[in-house]
Parts: C-alpha cells; structure tokens; sequence
C-alpha cells in the first residue's frame, strides 16, 4: 500500500491514543478522588496500587504519541 494508506492509519493510531490518554487521565482523576475520600487500609492500598497502574499507562500511551511525532501533552500530574 502507499503512504496514504500508511498516514491514514497512523492518524488514526493517534486519534485512538489520544482518546485512550483521556480516558486514562479521567480514570486517575477518579482513582485520586477515591484516594482522598478512603480511610480503610485495605481501600487506601487499593487505591494506591489502581494510581501506580494507570500512571503506568499514561506514561505508555504518551511515549507511544511521541514515537509517531504526535504533541503530546506532558506528564499527567493529578488534579488535587
């Protein structure tokens, strides 16, 4: 297939990457929400370890932007 072909999917790689990126952002913010409002160490634990796993995945999706040369925004930092 030609460039075209080639360009079209990536543009739509980024579209999905960003959509994920977003997705995950407002997961995190959810998680911190969570965090906050908790008091049980089993629930505190718990939402520390979703926290590690979707900052795990932001970090993923931003570096897999950067490699097809799409802006990506920079590092989340949790709304607080």
């Amino acid at each position: 297939m030609g460039k075209a072909t080639r360009r079209t999917g990536e543009e739509d790689e980024r579209a999905a990457l960003m959509e994920a990126l977003a997705a995950t952002r407002a997961a995190l913010n959810a998680a911190r929400s969570s965090f906050e409002q908790v008091c049980e160490p089993e629930l505190v634990e718990a939402c520390v370890y979703e926290m590690g796993s979707l900052e795990a995945r932001y970090d993923y999706l931003l570096r897999r932007l950067r490699e097809l040369g799409a802006a990506a925004p920079l590092r989340f930092r949790p709304a607080r």
